[in-house]
Order: structure tokens, then C-alpha cells, then sequence
């Protein structure tokens, strides 16, 4: 059983924009369920909190690779 607490931990909207070096209106726009290829979200309430793993793959998929992720 792996036990990483990177790997475990769910980023802020902001969090997530200051790791992909996007805006943070760019992060609400992917996540909205009407967004046709929207990033994976999980929503806690009204929160939004994403896995950083997800949101990575999600990115190759789109063909942009991890160029866009800074190092956290």
C-alpha cells in the first residue's frame, strides 16, 4: 500500500493555477461541468479541489505534456 502524501493531496483552485502557470479564471472555466473536455474535479460542497496526478494526465491526454507544470 503506498503512502505518499504528495500523491494524496488535493490542490486549491489557486494551488492548481500557480502550478499549471494559468490564471485562476482559466481553472474555473476547464473545471465547469459545460466545459466540453473539462479537467477532473473532485467538488467537497461548493469547493472544488484537484488531484494533481489526474490533472497531469488529463494534460498529456490533451497532448500538451507536463511542460506546463512547474516544479511544486
Amino acid at each position: 500500500m503506498k503512502d505518499s502524501t504528495a500523491e494524496n493531496t488535493l490542490l486549491k483552485p489557486e494551488e492548481l493555477a500557480r502550478a499549471l502557470q494559468v490564471s485562476l479564471r482559466w481553472v474555473f472555466e476547464h473545471s465547469s461541468p459545460s466545459s466540453k473536455n473539462p479537467l477532473p474535479v473532485k467538488r467537497v460542497g461548493r469547493l472544488l479541489r484537484f488531484d494533481l496526478g489526474d490533472v497531469m494526465q488529463w494534460i498529456d491526454k490533451q497532448g500538451g505534456g507536463t511542460n506546463a507544470i512547474t516544479k511544486l
